[in-house]
């Protein structure tokens, strides 16, 4: 290579190098320029230096504005934040938590916000002045929380043997509802299993109604289940609540028993099979243990339903005055349903007794009366004690013996050689194999000598068994009449007409009675000719009016015309007999309904029968029974 090739190319290098060094200088002029300006504006002289933050401590309805100011050697007079819901419009100020000095340091500050709008953008920045200037940040933004849902658990909505339909409420409160279901499960504490809401319940501000139906429980298993609402904020759970799901194998009820007698009684009771088929029915039943014997049920068959099946069973051969415990079995192939226990107590063989007025009353005698129900065992004594006083002391042996049965039986006992005007108290004691029975005392005023009433005629000589009829009354000595008795039952709704007449409103009655006038001189004589006959029994009302096609409720039957006690009334429902008729008086009985005539539901009339004679119809006088 020519040496001034060599020159030249030496000479344009170190040209080359003198240009850079020269732009390399210029470059850090430059540079050392500008950050002395940034410089100057932190750190010496000059208006605040400024920079805004983002915020902390950010919530549904606060926040925390923070921010940077360097005094710049100038003493700040004041700080604060502008802020506001739109950038063109800071209109809100919140002084910052201190001042920054006057040093040439940076100092953060902040500023404590309260009392802002759940969900919603808020722009600030930071202003400072001092003696230098004043100087305003950027512009920066941020958005408040939402407030979490309300969630209200409700009742389980529907209810099966291995399924549910859970309820509640959700509240979104004008956020997202992001997401919601219920959680569940048998341990109250440990809800594990979860089932989404149905529907979703959106982002209003209204409550809405949510569902989740979940399915495989368990049968006759208590779930615990509440709902859990999340948004944006966070989460809300709903108060807890619990369901017991349904039974698979059938329901039994126990009912009282009915029909009780001395030495029988009918079992009762309802199956409802649940929706499976009833395998065995049965009643359990003892006097010294429930599980002492068993007895099936009378229906063959129940079916398989939802509805309750009224089932019954006959027990004979129970021992007299003795309790017993029963309840009802019902099995099918989920299992057995078990009532609860019922008791009854078997009647006793001791006698029954009623005191009646005494007949044939006078100033000093008397035909002391009552009748007497044997109960099935023959009545082994009968007497009547009276007196003067409670000690009574006085006895009189009754003219008969009633002898076992189930009817009411008249006795008496003549008396003489009482006070006349005087008080008297009587009972009739009556014994069998059983023990001894005693009425209530019952009194009884002797008359005071005189000429006693004569009774020749009464018209009419028949009536309502509901009382009411006006009767005439003729004989004589009528004056003064304090009473009439029709058989046993007196009445003082009576009319002078003269010494030798009288009419009188007969009361209530049954049957064919004699009408006995009372003075204070006696009482007449009962003959042919006081004969009043009451027309046929009357049903005013069946309580309650309504059963089950099995029969065996117990009913209360009002009305006239019944012949007091077990034996002397009958009722027909429809085309069936009822059974343990049982008269109180001769206006209020009860009984039993049988089944239903061929099983059919419907409602039947009921009649009466008393001495041949039925009963005449009445609107309460009806009984439905119900499938």
């Amino acid at each position: 290579m020519p040496r001034e090739e060599g020159a030249g190319r030496s000479v344009r290098a170190s040209r080359r190098r003198s240009v850079l060094t020269r732009l390399f200088v210029a470059l850090a002029a430059v540079t050392v320029v500008a950050c002395a300006s940034t410089m100057a504006a932190l750190a010496g002289g000059g208006a605040p230096g400024v920079e805004t933050e983002h915020v902390s401590g950010l919530g549904r309805t606060g926040a925390v504005l923070n921010a940077v100011v360097n005094p710049n050697g100038s003493p700040v007079g004041e700080c604060y934040f502008e802020y506001g819901t739109s950038e063109s419009s800071l209109s809100s100020v919140a002084s910052c938590s201190y001042l920054p000095g006057e040093l040439e340091t940076p100092v953060p500050v902040s500023a404590t916000l309260a009392g802002l709008a759940e969900s919603t953008t808020y722009y600030f920045r930071i202003h400072a002045k001092s003696t230098a200037g004043e100087s305003s940040g950027t512009i920066r933004s941020f958005t408040t929380m939402p407030s979490a849902p309300v969630a209200n658990t409700e009742s389980a909505a529907t209810i099966g043997r291995t399924g549910a339909t859970f309820s509640a409420y959700v509240t979104p409160d004008d956020s997202e509802v992001t997401e919601c279901f219920f959680e569940y499960g048998t341990v109250p504490g440990e809800l594990s299993d979860r089932v989404a809401c149905s529907p979703s319940p959106g982002a209003g501000s209204e409550p809405v109604s949510v569902h989740g139906s979940v399915s495989g429980l368990a049968e006759s298993t208590v779930y615990y289940y509440r709902v859990v609402a999340r948004n944006g904020y966070g989460s809300e759970h709903g108060g807890r609540t619990n369901f017991e799901t349904l039974p698979s194998r059938p329901k039994a009820n126990t009912e009282p028993a009915a029909a009780v007698a001395h030495t029988t009684a009918t079992l009762r009771g309802f199956v409802t099979p649940n929706g499976g088929s009833v395998e065995s029915c049965s009643f359990q039943w003892g006097s010294s243990s429930i599980e002492e014997h068993t007895v099936p049920c009378e229906q063959v068959s129940i079916g398989s339903g939802e509805t309750p099946v009224a089932v019954t069973a006959n027990l004979t051969g129970l021992a007299e005055s003795t309790t017993y415990h029963f309840r009802l079995l019902a099995s099918n192939s989920h299992g057995t349903g078990m009532g609860g226990s019922e008791g009854f107590t078997t009647l006793p063989y001791l006698p029954k007794v009623m005191i009646q007025r005494p007949g044939e009353l006078s100033d000093e005698s008397a035909v002391l009366r009552a009748k007497i129900n044997p109960q099935d065992e023959a009545v082994s004594e009968c007497r009547f004690e009276y007196g003067t006083t409670p000690g009574l002391g006085s006895l009189a042996p009754c003219n008969l013996l009633p002898e076992a049965g189930e009817r009411w039986v008249q006795v008496s006992a003549p008396v003489g050689g009482l006070a006349s005007s005087t008080t008297y108290l009587v009972r009739v004691r009556a014994r069998d194999a059983s023990g001894v029975t005693y009425s209530k005392l019952e009194s009884f005023t002797t008359y005071q000598p005189g000429l006693a009433p004569i009774v020749s005629k009464i018209k009419p000589g028949k009536g309502s068994s509901a009382g009411g009829t006006a009767v005439t009354v003729k004989g004589e000595n009528l004056q003064g009449a304090t009473g009439v008795l029709f058989g046993e039952v007196e009445t003082t709704d009576i009319t002078a007409d003269s010494p030798d007449s009288l009419t009188v409103i007969a009361p209530g009655g049954v049957g064919t009675v004699d009408v006995v006038v009372l003075t204070e001189s006696g009482e007449s004589a009962t003959t042919s000719a006081d004969r009043f006959t009451y027309t046929k029994p009357i049903i005013g009302e069946v309580s309650p009016g309504h059963g089950p096609l099995a029969g065996g409720t117990e009913v209360t039957v009002t009305g006239s015309g019944f012949e007091p006690g077990s034996t002397g009334t009958t009722f027909l429902f429809g085309k069936e007999p009822g059974s343990g008729v049982e008269c109180a008086s001769s206006t209020t009985c009860t009984v039993t309904t049988p089944a239903a005539y061929k099983g059919k539901a419907g409602t039947v009339k009921v009649t009466a029968k008393v001495a041949g004679k039925g009963s005449s119809s009445a609107p309460g006088a009806v009984f439905t029974y119900e499938g």
